[in-house]
C-alpha cells in the first residue's frame, strides 16, 4: 500500500517560460539566456515541468511596437 501519491505528467504542474534579452550588456552582468533558463528550471523543477520555451532578443526600443 502507497503512503504518497505517486505524481505523474498528468498531475504535475505545466508551465511556459518566456526568456529574453535586448542589449549586449545583458549578457555581460549575467542576465544572458542560459542564466534565465537556469533559473527557470531551478525553480519549477522537480515539482513541475516546462512544457514551452520562447525566446526572443530583440531590442524594445527599436521594435516597432502597436
Amino acid at each position: 500500500m502507497l503512503r504518497f501519491p505517486l505524481i505523474s505528467i498528468e498531475t504535475m504542474p505545466c508551465y511556459v517560460a518566456y526568456f529574453r534579452v535586448s542589449t549586449a550588456c545583458q549578457g555581460q552582468s549575467g542576465l544572458d539566456l542560459e542564466a534565465q533558463q537556469a533559473v527557470a528550471r531551478n525553480f519549477v523543477e522537480p515539482k513541475a515541468s516546462i512544457v514551452a520555451e520562447f525566446t526572443e532578443v530583440e531590442s524594445g526600443r527599436k521594435n516597432s511596437q502597436p
